[in-house]
């Protein structure tokens, strides 16, 4: 089996209603063959879906009948976008300039968190998230860069930066 018949057969899902389970991920693409796995993927804090999530079908066939069936497909109040998780990956990788930056301390502000990234880039946002109630941060952060390559320069010159001594080093996600 080619290596990319074997990514053909993992499918990526996404804008899945809120609510839709692993079961009703696994029911909706069950009719087009043999699914080796599915998950709906979660948010670990709230529990509530992020709107995506994959299957892996044990064929290529499979797959391809799933993804020109449901490929959008109406499921509630959504369409959803049926891709091979590798083609979504290479989507994503060309259009990332975004870094979803964590954790940060909670008295960090988005100038302390520009200071640390601006080396690397043109920054065209930068937001560290805050508790509207309390104003204090959530720890979590976003960076913007112009291009995708100032975002991977960014991540490979900040990668094991640490806030303080105490707390573990910045990670990143590309979104």
């Amino acid at each position: 089996m080619l290596s990319d018949d074997f990514d053909r057969q993992n499918l990526f899902v996404k804008y899945l209603p809120n609510g839709v389970t692993d079961e009703d991920l696994y029911n909706l693409f069950a009719p087009f063959g043999e699914i080796v796995s599915s998950k709906v993927m979660i948010d670990n804090k709230t529990g509530e879906s992020l709107g995506y999530g994959f299957v892996k079908f044990a064929n290529l066939g499979e797959s391809e009948r799933a993804l020109a069936a449901l490929n959008n497909f109406r499921l509630g109040n959504k369409i959803l976008l049926v891709k091979p998780s590798n083609a979504q990956r290479e989507l994503d990788m060309q259009k990332s300039t975004n870094l979803y930056v964590k954790p940060l301390l909670p008295n960090t502000t988005e100038q302390m968190l520009r200071s640390i990234f601006q080396p690397y880039g043109k920054i065209e946002g930068i937001r560290v998230m805050v508790d509207k109630h309390t104003r204090s941060s959530k720890q979590i952060g976003f960076v913007r860069f112009s291009t995708q390559e100032e975002a991977d320069a960014a991540i490979a010159g900040v990668s094991g930066y640490k806030l303080d001594p105490i707390h573990p080093p910045l990670s990143f996600l590309i979104k």
